[in-house]
């Protein structure tokens, strides 16, 4: 069996403009709570890290362990399969299990989450008081506020903890090759590097539905040039070397300070 590699993608969920304009709705104005989740999806982003398997294999355990569902199976391989193939976010159609109690069903659905290292959420379908639960109440309503379908897609801690571990996993790999590759050849080069890839990702975090993790590891990044610019590069190169490191280090600090200047509110906007 091959090896199974939960993946992590980030993809777009929503636009923030479009929360913009929503907060802006006489609705949101009249509803407290409905106000307060329009901020918390402007304070995450618009998009979230999708966590999937690096192949289709990653299915096959449910053969033996849920054999009542083989037709389910294959064809949520398919689906699999090419998402993995066109590096894409695994999207199924929504699915409804019929069979009689005790065949498996809520198992089955427990260990679909496990195999495709994605969250899990149970919800009876008893304790439904109506609809809106699941999808939400219309935002025009008094105490309108999203439905799990929605909070999960907003707020999916476990899987938002599993695709940070997994982004800030692969970037400090992408850092240590860096300075495997840099470092002997000339020590000031990795500091460059690492003083470009952490501008790149602050503006990049400026962007509409970027995500806050970018300016925190851009920041992060940052530390470590100054860092390594005080106590590596000072005492490892000559002086002329040193101000021309100094000045391709200020300058690109200077134009991430200036793109992360607040945007100048146009008269629409006012």
């Amino acid at each position: 069996m091959d090896t199974v590699i939960p993946l992590a993608g980030l993809q777009p969920i929503y636009s923030v403009a479009e929360v913009d304009r929503a907060l802006e709705d006489g609705a949101a104005k009249r509803n407290e709570g409905l106000r307060s989740w329009y901020d918390r999806m402007r304070e995450l982003g618009g998009s979230r890290y999708i966590i999937k398997p690096s192949t289709s294999a990653a299915l096959d355990d449910l053969y033996a362990t849920s054999p009542n569902f083989h037709a389910v199976i294959d064809d949520l391989r398919k689906h699999l399969a090419l998402a993995v193939a066109g590096h894409e976010a695994v999207q199924f159609l929504p699915m409804l299990l019929l069979g009689e109690p005790g065949l498996g069903k809520t198992y089955f659905a427990k260990r679909l989450a496990q195999a495709l290292a994605t969250g899990y959420e149970f919800v009876s379908m008893s304790s439904l008081t109506a609809g809106w639960v699941l999808t939400g109440a219309s935002a025009q309503w008094h105490n309108a506020r999203p439905g799990k379908v929605a909070q999960t897609l907003i707020e999916d801690p476990a899987e938002r903890r599993q695709g940070i571990v997994l982004a800030i996993a692969a970037y400090l790999t992408a850092l240590l090759v860096l300075w495997r590759a840099l470092e002997p050849v000339w020590p000031p080069l990795v500091t460059t590097s690492y003083a470009v890839l952490g501008a790149v990702l602050l503006v990049l975090s400026r962007r509409e539905g970027g995500n806050p993790m970018l300016r925190q590891l851009g920041g992060a990044t940052m530390l470590v040039v100054v860092a390594r610019l005080l106590l590596v590069d000072l005492s490892s190169v000559e002086t002329i070397w040193r101000v021309l490191l100094f000045l391709v280090i200020g300058a690109v600090f200077l134009y991430t300070g200036q793109r992360l200047q607040p945007r100048p509110a146009v008269d629409g906007e006012k």
